[in-house]
């Protein structure tokens, strides 16, 4: 069995010396350092340190050396101990006492830990094996804390289509299939739409000195969600009341039956404004609007009409705007061609196989595909990407196309950095004032009348302005990571850009003078760069 080296002091006539009994069967050597500290803390200064350093060495069993001269007191067996940096474990380490001194009882060593407050987790078992083997400089683990237990963060698991950046199938050729979209999630009454899993938020766990450790915190969801939906008695699944659509939005489930309209808007039916999803299955005819919370699916073909949707807006024929058809969507914006409309999509895309003499606006990406792929006349805007076959026409018709730019992006930025700042300091003037009234009833000074009142005021206030900077930090990060990706935007030719268009990518600008093929334009500083595909 190891058994670590250790040492003892013998107290002679002329002088008091310290015995370095070595290690057995792989056990630790003496360490000069626990020499000297023990020393130390008895006063005996009178040794060589080096001569010390020597007798730790000796592998013998016969080393000794002189530290002081005689003393008038024996020494006792001792205990040292170490508690561990979260107070979950404490070590002991036992000293022998010289010829004279006393020896350690159980007694006494648990009224030594009662004096230092010691009172959860006490090993007897390990105490007692020490007073029975007497193993010096060796670590015993004589208490035991119990550690927390982490919990679990809850969950929340959706039954139905909850990504709204869903690209459309493409056909053989590169067109979009306007008939085969699968981007709209469709809900059965009755049906599951979401499972939330609770929140475990594990055990207390306790310290070796009886203090309570809370567990790590955990993430609490709750399940959000608006009409047409019915929740479970436990809180833990919802269901829809309809057959409709289903749209997630930040956390909140929606449900909106859909409108079908059988055939064209037109004089037969008037404009539509519904608060949930429309389906027309003709055309939308001149002068007629379409108004939904949710998506819009048109079977046909938009002529100078109005559509605007809370969530996409599909065209399966296209739209002939005739310098007055409007498309805005909240989210996406897929149409088969567009040519002479304003197109608008405020948080997501918009896809077409042509656009002609239109302005179109996306917060994320222009992609024209298909046969022709081509972007002629007007003006295209995207946050970071605008992808097409061909730009402009050899007879150079007036095109211009900017990515990079997002007004609103950067205002709503500058807003949030502007608040953040604002709250981080009136957190700041009020918590010295908490922490002095905190001080005052610490030291049993008690708080009365408008004094109590006011602090209770701040306090209530603090965690308001926490939670508000909590909530502005998390916007700005995700704001961050949106206006960063925008610096790297990008125009993709495939084919051929022709002399006239007008390429701006956030503050640079160029007019092309020659046509070019196959090629990206990115920002290079104040310039806009051009790379070969």
């Amino acid at each position: 069995m190891a058994r670590n080296g250790y040492f003892r002091l013998d107290m002679r006539p002329d002088g008091v010396y310290l015995s370095i009994i070595p290690e057995e069967d792989g056990g630790k050597t003496v360490s000069i350092k626990e020499v000297t500290e023990y020393l130390q803390s008895n006063k005996l200064t009178g040794y060589d340190l080096k001569t010390l350093n020597a007798a730790t060495m000796d592998k013998s069993g016969s080393a000794e050396v002189r530290v002081s001269d005689p003393v008038s007191f024996f020494v006792n067996e001792t205990m040292a101990l170490e508690l561990s940096a979260d107070q979950m474990k404490l070590y002991a380490r036992f000293y022998p006492n010289s010829e004279g001194g006393t020896r350690l009882k159980l007694e006494s060593i648990l009224n030594d830990l009662h004096y230092k407050k010691v009172r959860y987790g006490i090993q007897e078992d390990v105490i007692k094996q020490f007073l029975t083997e007497r193993a010096y400089c060796t670590d015993y683990m004589i208490a035991i804390g119990t550690p927390p237990r982490a919990g679990k963060d809850a969950s929340i698991e959706y039954f139905f289509k909850t990504k709204v950046d869903m690209k459309p199938k493409t056909n053989e050729d590169g067109s979009v299939d306007f008939h085969d979209l699968d981007i709209v999630s469709a809900v059965e009454k009755g049906q599951l739409l979401a499972r939330l899993t609770p929140a475990d938020p594990g055990d207390m766990g306790t310290d070796v000195f009886g203090n309570k450790v809370n567990p790590p915190k955990v993430n609490v969801l709750k399940l959000q969600y608006g009409k047409n939906i019915s929740i479970s008695e436990d809180l833990t699944e919802i269901y829809s009341e309809v057959t409709g659509h289903a749209m997630l939005t930040g956390d909140r489930v929606f449900v909106s039956d859909v409108y079908e309209v059988a055939a064209d808007v037109d004089n037969s039916t008037g404009d539509i404004d519904y608060p949930g999803s429309v389906h027309v299955q003709g055309n939308v005819k001149s002068g007629f609007s379409v108004k939904a919370t949710g998506d819009v699916v048109i079977d046909g073909v938009v002529e100078g009409a109005t559509v605007v949707a809370g969530g996409q807006i599909v065209v399966r024929q296209g739209i002939h705007g005739m310098g007055k058809g409007v498309l805005s969507a909240e989210s996406n914006v897929l149409c088969k061609f567009i040519e002479n409309a304003a197109v608008k999509s405020a948080s997501g895309y918009v896809t077409s196989d042509t656009i002609i003499h239109s302005n179109v606006e996306a917060h994320t990406e222009v992609r024209v595909s298909g046969r022709k792929g081509n972007i002629t006349g007007g003006s295209v805007r995207a946050g970071q990407l605008i992808e097409a076959n061909y730009l402009g026409t050899e007879m150079g018709a007036n095109t211009e196309l900017e990515v990079g730019s997002d007004p609103v992006a950067l205002k709503k930025h500058a807003e949030l950095v502007k608040e953040e700042k604002h709250l981080a300091e009136e957190i700041e003037k009020i918590k010295p004032i908490l922490a002095s009234f905190t001080k005052q009833l610490q030291s049993g000074i008690q708080l009365e009348g408008k004094k109590k009142l006011y602090v209770t005021t701040l306090a209530t206030q603090l965690k308001t302005l926490q939670k508000r900077y909590q909530e502005v930090a998390e916007e700005l990060r995700a704001l961050q990571a949106y206006v960063t990706q925008t610096g790297r935007s990008k125009i993709i030719v495939h084919r051929t850009a022709y002399p006239g268009v007008t390429i701006k990518i956030g503050n640079a600008s160029t007019t092309l003078k020659s046509k070019r093929d196959y090629c990206c334009y990115m920002s290079d500083g104040a310039d806009v760069r051009t790379e070969v595909l």
